[in-house]
């Protein structure tokens, strides 16, 4: 359940609402997850294989420049063939913080995503020592 409500596998908004509500913000595997990714893929070039552009049609006469230039400016992503005729080929991620941003994961929140494990760690272990203190404790 923890990998399902993490947000890598299934984006935040697919999953169902009680678990999105509470489940995904307490989840410890969603920071860690986070920060790993967002460190590892902060300013990193994402290059499309072939299978992975999404193919349009320009107007008849126009580039793929011309028809979408002014829209692939602002927008994520790149087309790789800008000067064809026919057949642009556009990638929905031109660097990697394209990607996790859709995923609402940030590469300014690593340390917090850090600390946050760190603190779930540390939770654990002390209340591993204090149920086992107790429990000695009751046996005498």
């Amino acid at each position: 359940m923890l990998l399902l409500t993490a947000g890598a596998f299934v984006s935040k908004s697919q999953i169902p609402m009680f678990w999105r509500r509470w489940m995904y913000h307490i989840n410890p595997l969603r920071y860690v997850m986070e920060g790993l990714l967002v460190n590892e893929l902060h300013d990193s070039r994402i290059v499309c294989r072939p299978q992975e552009f999404y193919v349009f049609e320009p107007p008849a006469s126009t580039s793929c420049r011309e028809y979408a230039g002014a829209w692939i400016a602002k927008a994520p992503g790149y087309i790789n063939n800008l000067d064809a005729f026919s057949g642009c080929q556009y990638c929905p991620y031109a660097i990697g913080d394209e990607y996790t941003n859709t995923l609402t994961w940030y590469y300014v929140h690593r340390w917090r995503n850090f600390c946050i494990f760190l603190g779930f760690i540390i939770f654990n272990v002390m209340f591993v020592l204090f149920v086992t203190r107790i429990y000695k404790v009751n046996k005498r």
